[in-house]
């Protein structure tokens, strides 16, 4: 008898790309040194990789080289579901991956399976909490079909105007259950990721054309729209939907009225201004994109199995790891109390802390610190007048918590770097990347660990050199580590300095007395 099913993996991320060929399977490895790549910790190193062909077949090949792009553009992330269980087999316990023969000894067939796929794009809904703004595909399918399905996203045709209308679907990706055979005998389904297109309304170029564009107005953002267009594919959606039609300068926006904090931080969605210098408004394009998540149910007769879909844009940069990653937040929830339970060795302390410190020096040297250094100065410029009188920090102090700025006529007269600030900090985190360094410095200041890290959630709403520095979480707040990071990184300082006082304190005498 079967007992339980589940998915394996319980989440995975697809991530968008225009190529027919899906990315292949990779591992990070160390780097090896080379003057001819960048000097980062992590490399990618070519993975066996699963292909499908139409009918569903599965073939296996090492890839000669890894090529995440070709000359389609970017190859898209497609990643595979496997449905594993637990049985009964002659009065033993057995669990692990439903195979055929596995099928075959519980009397059952693929037949008996059926397989559900929901993805959403609620970005629009998110905004407007117009139902006809949500864009849903679903599909079911059983579980001996092997054909590729496509996932065509359409808005509730009976909720408010639908923003994506049975007549021109959206794309959101495709499904194919796997073919089961004696090679891989496995019940598997792969998720096919979208191109990473970009979907506007039938009206948007004569929507470009009125975009009201004047030098002694305040429409000068109009100008990034300047030369703008869609091919005519792509124009499908609804003009007269709430999406299409949503007045960002009304000041009841949203169903919670005035104070609807739900779309902060702001700029996130495109937007023109409409108008005459003396009647300008300002309305969104109705610009969607063809990502979204969702869920894959497997159900076999009364059991259910889910696992999560999350659709994501291209990862330009697979080989630096960022210092806080969804992984980390996700064992964050897990085992938050891990780094208490004092079962880790000083060794395995300092292996976790240096691949946070590896991790934060490959994500530092995929920022633009300078940039970001202007930008965050310009932020705080900006919580400093919010916070108005009850703020702790006068203008000056506000203005000393970053670096300054480049001095330009330095950088004219070429006594400057215009980017002094980006190869200041790449030097530093790779020095900090070094254990053994880290290690010297903590035993002699222990207190420098809180000064110079950013603790969790620390009310503190100003960007300053605290590490993650000029780094935004989702909330546009300054980015911090996850707690059971922070508490990985004490409780490593605490046993450098356990060990170094027990090689300082005095031997006890014969006598027991010291």
């Amino acid at each position: 008898m079967l007992r339980d099913i589940w998915l394996t993996p319980p989440l995975a991320f697809a991530r968008v790309g225009p190529s027919s060929t899906p990315c292949p399977a990779f591992d990070w490895v160390a780097a090896v040194p080379s003057p001819h790549v960048p000097s980062t910790p992590t490399a990618l190193r070519p993975a066996e990789t699963l292909g499908v062909a139409p009918d569903g077949t599965i073939t296996a090949h090492m890839p000669a080289e890894l090529a995440l792009r070709d000359a389609e553009g970017i190859r898209p992330v497609c990643p595979f579901f496997e449905l594993h269980g637990r049985w009964g087999e002659d009065g033993v316990e057995c669990s692990g991956p439903i195979t055929a023969a596995v099928l075959v000894k519980l009397g059952l067939s693929l037949a008996d399976i059926e397989w559900t796929v929901h993805v959403a794009n609620l970005k629009a809904f998110h905004y407007t909490y117009d139902e006809g703004d949500r864009i849903d595909a679903r599909v079911r399918i059983p579980g001996d079909d092997t054909r590729c399905r496509q996932l065509l996203g359409v808005s509730p045709p009976d909720a408010g105007t639908p923003l994506a209308r049975e007549s021109a679907p959206l794309p959101m990706g495709a499904v194919q259950v796997c073919r089961v055979d004696d090679a891989f005998p496995e019940v598997r389904l792969r998720f096919y990721a979208p191109a990473g297109h970009v979907y506007g309304p039938t009206d948007l170029k004569l929507r470009i054309e009125q975009l009201a564009v004047s030098d002694d107005s305040p429409t000068s953002e109009n100008a990034e729209w300047e030369g703008f267009q869609l091919p005519d594919k792509q124009c499908i959606l609804n003009p007269e939907a709430k999406w299409s039609t949503y007045d960002l300068d009304r000041y009841d926006l949203g169903p919670l009225g005035p104070g609807d904090v739900r779309n902060i931080p702001g700029g996130l969605l495109s937007s023109g201004i409409y108008g005459t210098p003396t009647a300008l408004v300002r309305k969104a394009f109705g610009l969607v994109d063809d990502v979204g998540d969702g869920v894959i149910t497997c159900q076999v007769g009364t059991l259910m199995a889910r696992a999560r879909i999350v659709v994501g844009p291209p990862d330009f940069a697979p080989a630096n790891r960022t210092v806080v990653s969804i992984a980390e937040n996700l064992v964050d929830r897990e085992d938050r109390a891990g780094p208490r339970s004092g079962g880790w060795s000083q060794e395995e302390l300092g292996a976790l802390a240096h691949d946070i410190l590896e991790r934060a020096f490959e994500t530092s040297s995929q920022m633009n610190k300078d940039y970001q250094n202007f930008r965050s100065r310009r932020t705080n410029e900006s919580t400093q007048r919010s916070l108005s009188w009850t703020s702790v920090y006068d203008d000056d102090q506000v203005s000393a918590l970053l670096w300054p700025g480049p001095d330009r006529a330095q950088i004219a007269d070429g006594r400057g770097a215009a980017l002094e600030l980006s190869a200041q900090g790449s030097r530093v985190h790779r020095r900090n990347a070094t254990l053994e360094y880290l290690e010297d410095r903590f035993r002699e200041s222990p207190e420098l660990l809180d000064r110079w890290i950013r603790r969790p959630m620390d009310p503190n709403p100003f960007f300053d050199r605290r590490m993650p520095a000029l780094m935004r979480g989702s909330d546009g707040r300054p980015l911090h580590l996850t707690r059971r990071q922070w508490e990985i990184l004490h409780a490593w300082v605490r046993s450098l300095r356990n060990a170094a006082a027990s090689l300082t304190s005095p031997a006890p005498t014969e006598g027991g007395e010291p």
